[in-house]
Parts: C-alpha cells; structure tokens; sequence
C-alpha cells in the first residue's frame, strides 16, 4: 500500500522463473502494526482475514515481500495472536526464492550501468528470522556488480529505520531512527539505498531529500534488468 510498484516488480520476477501466485492480503495489513499498538482484537481480525483467504486458495506455500511479513506469519500469529497457519502450509519468502533460483541458473540480469555508491539497507525484523542477510547482497551484485558499500547499522545490528509503531507512538524518536540510518548512510559513502520493504522505502524517503540521498526499490531494480 506504501510502495505498491513493488508488488508488481516481484509479480514480473515471479514469472520470469514460473511462479505465478494467487493474491491474498492485497492492500491489507499483517496485524503486526495492530499488536504493536496495543489493538490485539484488531490484529487477529487482520490475521484471521489473511489466513481465511489463505486456506481459500489450497495454497501449500506461502510466498511474502518481507522479512516483517515472514515475522508476523511465522511468530506473531501463534505467539501473541493465538493463530496459526495450516499444517500443510510452508512460509517462504520471495527475496529468498529469487536468490536461490538466481544461483541455479534460472534466473539471470543484465548489469545495470555503472552508478554511484549504493547501499542495502536490512529492513525490521531482518534480525528476527532465520538469517538471509546474504539473499537480496547477492542478487544486487547481479544487477550492480560495483560501488556497493555496507552500512555500520547492518545484519545481526539492523535496527528499524522509524516505520514501526513508534511512529504513531513516539515519532520523534521514529524520526530520529530514521535518520540514524541515513546518517549512517552518508558516512559510508553511500549516495543510493536500495530495499524492498515498503514501509522503509517510504519511511527513508521522505527524509532522503535532507542527506541528500536517492531511495530505490530492491524489487523494481531487479525486475528492470531481467534479461
């Protein structure tokens, strides 16, 4: 909904290696937002719509756009919401598929033209599932061989860049997150940021223009250079 052009960036990768995925959720939120808020009677109507529409489609995997989606199905479900999905259901993500079929040869890029130094930025909760730190690192290498630097806020120190609840909570301190991570970007030296959450592309967006930074789609910057 923040970013919506990424949906149909991962639509484009998806077919390109033969998935073509029925939607749920579309425009919907996870629940997490909801639970984090303190509105947990909201949170499980939001998860139990997701999960009704899961269970419609006879869908054996789930496939989600991020690492907050893969939290919010894997633990924020049966953890804090009492829901859980069908036992014959596997939650993938698509960051994670792309790479995979990237390194089996089925999925190639053309290199997109040399640029300036570019960083990725792990999105929330990148820390609270298992580790796929290296996923979407080596799919830009496929696309932006050079002129990647890594940021002091990265991986297992990843924090979040102000998109959370605290922006509605204390967005103050959301906005002085968000700008600890763009401050971190420019003293790497990095003039783009590249991710393919929505809520931290919009987020790092609308203060990109203060540190002089570009903010970029992981999801849209792959698809354009499908060869």
């Amino acid at each position: 909904y923040l970013w919506p052009r990424a949906l149909d960036a991962a639509l484009t990768l998806l077919d390109a290696v033969g998935v073509n995925p029925v939607l749920i959720g579309v425009g919907r939120n996870n629940g997490y937002m909801a639970s984090s808020l303190g509105l947990p009677d909201v949170a499980r109507e939001l998860a139990q719509t997701n999960l009704t529409e899961l269970q419609a489609t006879g869908a054996r995997q789930l496939l989600v756009l991020t690492p907050g989606d893969m939290f919010a199905f894997n633990r924020l479900y049966p953890e804090r919401l009492g829901l859980s999905l069908p036992n014959d259901v596997s939650v993938g993500e698509v960051i994670t598929l792309l790479a995979e079929r990237l390194h089996h040869g089925e999925l190639t890029f053309a290199p997109a033209p040399h640029g300036p130094p570019y960083a990725y930025v792990d999105p929330a909760h990148s820390v609270r599932i298992q580790p796929r730190y290296d996923a979407p690192r080596d799919l830009l290498s496929a696309v932006l061989p050079q002129d990647r630097v890594e940021l002091f806020w990265r991986k297992d120190r990843t924090h979040p860049a102000g998109n959370t609840s605290l922006q509605f909570g204390n967005p103050q301190f959301a906005d002085h997150l968000t700008w600890a991570r763009l401050g971190d970007a420019r003293q790497a030296g990095a003039q783009r940021l590249i991710t393919e959450d929505p809520g931290t592309l919009f987020t790092l967006n609308n203060h990109a223009h203060r540190f002089g930074l570009q903010v970029e789609g992981l999801y849209e910057l792959l698809a354009a250079q499908l060869h």
